[in-house]
């Protein structure tokens, strides 16, 4: 039965961007209206973003506390700046003693085999 929902979530998710392209290019439907969620925006240079936030009063304490980093991109950023695996995994082994890094409660899905 879940390989079928898989297929079917698949095919309606297909149905899904098509309608909106043609609805997109001015077709109306009867109970559905064409609604834009938005784009969303990104910041493309940290230092200048860093170096305009203390020209407003904005501290680099300030802005890290909004910042979402995650747990990959912080351990592939000590990997490509030198440091070995086994002290990257040390690393954030310290950062979960120090309760510096959290985990949500385990994630499940279904998959093919």
């Amino acid at each position: 039965m879940f390989a079928v929902s898989s297929t079917l979530s698949k095919w309606a998710e297909t149905i899904r961007k098509k309608a909106i392209a043609v609805a997109k290019d001015g077709a109306e439907y009867d109970n559905f209206k064409l609604r834009s969620l938005g784009s969303l925006r990104k910041i493309s240079d940290h230092t200048k973003l860093v170096e305009l936030a203390k020209d407003y009063g904005v501290t680099d304490e300030k802005l890290l506390e909004v910042a979402s980093l995650t747990v990959t991109k912080v351990a592939k950023c000590l990997a490509a700046n030198g440091v070995p695996e086994k002290n990257v995994e040390e690393f954030l082994d310290a950062c979960e003693e120090k309760d510096i890094i959290t985990r949500t409660s385990e994630r499940w899905t279904l998959s093919e085999k």
